[in-house]
């Protein structure tokens, strides 16, 4: 599903209702070949949160909204997008009570969100977890990490970190290396004071050899008799803190603040080790997650093109892919046609008929095509439903494990037929697999019935439709009409003007020439 600015009505009003838990994106977000830019990803986080709205029968003082910021709200260690901070402000926080809680402190919140206007903008402010709490710009609370641990214990913290850091050896080393909050210290192996490029250096670099996570183990085993918590955010550093004062901390503060109905709660960093994790998996909020499967023509591999590294680290780094991610029951795996990426299981698959459900998403078709990738996907991870939308319409294939057989695409609800709603049976998994093709929501692709997937998980049922959105080509097509009418009327139009300017302008010479 790609949701874009012809987001269809009934689309946001079944979201409203249903709130799913999970929205995979299968198709180009950007022009064929293309490469994520800021400025694209800005428009891609507010098409995103758009679809978000509140339920109009709660009342605002009975909803809440946490946004976490770097990430979420803002790129890393970037200022909020100007069109964004606008529908934030005005279409979101006339609807529900809205917060922010992260683990900068103050002061680094009003760089990345523009100012001290945000005291006036927010109902909560969670600085440094929310250690430090914030109601309608007056500061009510506040807990010191020195009164809890001592002066002794953090300066045996302190001197082991820094001896640690002087050994490490990383690409790049700047300054600020650690940096001592109310109620958390932050840690950067890099230095905070580093460069956006130096950034995104590191970052790859910490994606391939792991330093942050080695540098924490090594924390845990040394400081055993102290009960801390590592937390691993943003692209740079990892949090250190208390256990228990994680970002759940300001739920306890908002739950005896007001009578809200429901809480929820959007974050990047939600995977284990994430600093996003506790609060989005936390019983009393409702968690929310993007997934971007990045596709062909997103990095590349488009008409003979090369996937270059360099496309694919700053697609990446843009836009934080995600291999893979559960919830509940539901595991999902990013399987890549194009750089030949499958995310392998930690844990072998489970029987066929288990209660917990694998699904591969990738934009492009993966049981059309018989290959040696193919057989990888299905034999590491035996995905129970498969994803795509790399042919813009919609088709299923049920494929027997006989790999030779021919495979043929069978139309889905293919004449834009409405209220109808498919049902797939996933314990036949263990002898066949499932491919269904989402169709395209936009009317530049050329296909003429453009719409949504939705699929529901109901036990051993898959319950599937699309929701069909208006003809756009066939608008188009009405809309070129209305141009040429237009341009045949002006052209008669100066025709006859310039007929009637000539036509004066004989007479006046006839004139003339009858005078002389």
């Amino acid at each position: 599903m790609y949701v874009c600015r012809y987001l269809k009505k009934t689309f946001r009003e079944v979201l409203d209702h249903t709130r799913p838990q999970i929205i995979p994106f299968l198709g180009d977000l950007f022009d064929e070949g293309s490469v994520a830019t800021n400025d694209e990803y800005s428009a891609y986080l507010r098409r995103f949160h758009h679809i978000f709205h509140t339920d109009s029968s709660i009342m605002r003082e009975e909803i809440l909204l946490l946004f976490d910021v770097d990430g979420t709200l803002t790129l890393p260690r970037s200022v909020i997008d100007p069109n964004f901070e606008t529908f934030l402000y005005e279409s979101i926080r006339p609807r529900a009570t809205i917060g922010i809680v992260g683990g900068a402190d103050l002061d680094k919140m009003f760089e990345q969100l523009n100012g001290q206007k945000i005291l006036q903008e927010f109902d909560y402010i969670f600085p440094e977890n929310g250690l430090v709490q914030i109601k309608n710009g007056i500061e009510v609370g506040k807990q010191s990490l020195i009164n809890h641990l001592g002066e002794a214990t953090i300066q045996r913290f302190i001197n082991y970190v820094l001896r640690y850091l002087a050994d490490l050896e990383v690409p790049i080393k700047r300054g600020t290396f650690l940096e001592f909050r109310n109620g958390m210290m932050n840690i950067c192996p890099v230095g905070r004071q580093c460069s956006w490029s130096e950034r995104q250096l590191f970052a790859e670099y910490d994606r391939k050899h792991g330093v942050r996570e080695k540098m924490i183990r090594n924390l845990r085993e040394e400081f055993a008799d102290v009960d801390l918590t590592y937390s691993i955010g943003g692209q740079i550093s990892f949090d250190v803190f208390p256990r228990g004062w994680d970002k759940t901390y300001c739920l306890d503060f908002v739950i005896k603040d007001g009578a809200y109905k429901e809480i929820h709660f959007f974050g990047d960093k939600t995977d284990p080790g994430g600093n996003d994790h506790e609060i989005f998996t936390d019983s009393r909020t409702i968690g929310h997650k993007k997934i971007y499967v990045p596709g062909d023509n997103d990095i590349g591999g488009e008409n003979g093109e090369i996937v270059t590294p360099t496309k694919l680290n700053r697609f990446r780094s843009t836009f934080h892919t995600r291999h893979t991610y559960s919830r509940h029951n539901l595991h999902f795996f990013e399987a890549n046609r194009i750089t030949r990426e499958i995310p392998q299981p930690s844990t072998p698959p489970e029987p066929p008929y288990s209660a917990q459900k694998r699904f591969v998403v990738s934009h492009m078709s993966l049981l059309f095509y018989n290959d040696a990738f193919q057989e990888r996907v299905l034999h590491y991870v035996k995905p129970h439903v498969i994803f795509t939308g790399h042919l813009h319409r919609s088709l299923f294939i049920r494929k027997s494990l006989k790999f030779t057989e021919f495979t043929r695409a069978h139309p889905l609800n293919a004449n834009a037929e409405r209220h109808i709603v498919n049902s797939f049976d996933l314990r036949e998994s263990h002898e066949t697999f499932l491919e269904i093709m989402v169709p395209t929501c936009s009317y530049r692709m050329g296909e003429r019935n453009i719409g949504f997937g939705y699929a529901v998980v109901d036990g051993d049922d898959l319950l599937y439709t699309v929701l069909w959105s208006v003809d756009r080509f066939s608008q188009l097509f009405l809309y070129l009409i209305y141009l040429l009418i237009c341009f045949i009327l002006l052209t008669m139009k100066l025709i006859f003007t310039c007929s009637i300017f000539a036509t004066k302008k004989l007479q006046r010479l006839r004139i003339t020439y009858t005078k002389v």
